[in-house]
């Protein structure tokens, strides 16, 4: 492969920033066998010689199941996306009584009602009706355990939510208006469980099922949220971000005392210590990226990320090692550039930021040296404006020129996928579209 270079006589602002961090953290002398790859002295920062037409090499891949508890905020709800198909996101989670032993007289209540209620955060896609289901979990949950996204407990499928009240169109922006307290609280889901289950907690009342949320957990284990949405088609529905940690997120029973006259409210906590977790699931069936999946070459025109533990991508320089051919040279800075494919009045936007990671021989991942830089130097960031990625990646591939590290390629994916729907669209080195992806390496010789 022929080896093209071109002058350079100034760079953005920001790069300057780039090297003089590096200067700051990462100068470091030559030593034999180390191919003349120095860091450049700051007032010669600004120029050098143009590397950008080495060969890169895109494509898809699924992620591994990503752990989803104890985080504050829990995904919910399904869509159907026109290019990443249908996505689907459930939460499981514990409640606590508010207080230990509760005094329930069960021949002196009469249930009125029960609510659970979760805080909404935000969403991704369109706040379309959805049919919401509420379940009893069968298996024990304990906050010192570790779930995944892709893990389900056992559950009793008798739904729980009452019947009239599983659709409900999601309201992001008004306030919920409490009817006997006046009190205000933040936008929230709000299903209407049966009366029965309500019952079932009256009745424990006296006994050693609520003596503690010790016991209570271990008796009443825990809820099962998700949705069911078999009419979606594409371009419907929307992933709902839930705020766990807001007061508003609680189970909520109503009820009235037969002696008193009174009607009193007893409330069980969703907080940080409750065990909880999202689960995810994903479709691709009839899509590009079920192609892809099955031939990784159809990644050189586009390839894709998404969060909620759905996909990753790998980036392979195959000829990287030629570099070396140039001889003893100073390594300013290496840029890898990544066009976006977004339309600005796309209701999908591209995620807000991505990650780079480098690939052991095992497999396993590393993160890049230059990520000590901090991240405004070290990117991953969408810059809006220019529809792009960008990262700079100079000490990375000075490890891996001088032999530290071996060309195994580069793995891309949503940062906070775990809490993330948002997906990305990227071109490829083939792709139709004017811009490519590359690799720019600025460069001295000497």
């Amino acid at each position: 492969m022929k080896l093209k270079t071109s002058s350079l006589k100034a760079q953005r602002s920001y790069l300057a920033a780039v090297f003089f961090v590096s200067l700051t953290l990462f100068s470091c002398r030559k030593t034999e066998g180390d191919l003349g790859l120095l860091v450049q002295p700051q007032e010669d920062q600004l120029h050098g010689d143009v590397l950008d037409t080495l060969t890169l090499q895109t494509y898809t891949i699924l992620s591994d199941s990503i752990r989803t508890d104890e985080l504050q905020n829990n995904l919910l709800g399904s869509m159907v996306d026109p290019v990443f198909g249908k996505t689907k996101a459930g939460l499981f989670t514990q409640i606590r009584l508010e207080a230990n032993a509760p005094a329930f007289n069960p021949s002196d209540i009469i249930v009125d009602s029960i609510v659970l209620s979760i805080a909404y955060q935000s969403y991704y896609g369109e706040l379309d009706a959805q049919n919401f289901h509420v379940y009893e979990v069968l298996d024990t949950m304990n906050q010192d355990s570790v779930y995944y996204s892709n893990q389900v407990l056992d559950y009793d499928p008798t739904d729980l939510v009452m019947s009239g009240y599983n659709t409900q169109n999601p309201d992001m922006f008004n306030y919920y208006h409490d009817a006997i307290t006046g009190d205000s609280s933040k936008p929230q889901l709000r299903l209407r469980l049966d009366n029965n289950l309500a019952q079932r907690f009256v009745n424990a009342g006296g006994t050693a099922d609520l003596a503690d949320n010790t016991a209570f957990t271990n008796w009443f284990k825990g809820l099962y949220v998700t949705v069911d949405n078999p009419a979606q088609s594409t371009g419907d529905g929307g992933i709902l971000y839930m705020d766990m940690g807001d007061a508003a997120t609680k189970v909520t029973m109503y009820y009235r005392e037969i002696t008193s006259g009174d009607t009193i409210r007893f409330t069980f906590l969703i907080n940080d210590r409750c065990a909880r977790y999202t689960t995810f699931e994903h479709d691709y069936s009839g899509t590009v990226i079920e192609q892809q999946l099955l031939d990784s070459t159809r990644g050189n025109s586009q390839f894709y990320l998404q969060g909620g533990a759905g996909l990753q991508a790998m980036i392979h320089v195959p000829h990287l090692m030629n570099v070396n051919n140039l001889g003893n040279c100073v390594l300013n800075l290496a840029e890898l550039i990544i066009p976006v494919e977004y339309f600005n009045l796309d209701p999908l936007a591209p995620a807000p930021q991505i990650m780079l990671s480098g690939i052991n021989d095992d497999g396993t991942t590393y993160v890049p040296l230059d990520i000590q830089l901090g991240d405004l130097v070290f990117g991953g960031f969408y810059d809006a404006s220019n529809k792009v990625y960008r990262f700079a990646i100079t000490r990375h591939l000075q490890e891996i020129l001088l032999g530290h590290k071996n060309n195994n390629g580069m793995k891309l994916f949503v940062v906070g996928s775990a809490v993330s729907a948002y997906r990305s669209v990227m071109a490829g080195p083939n792709s139709d579209n004017r811009r490519q992806p590359s690799l720019k390496i600025i460069y001295t010789k000497y």
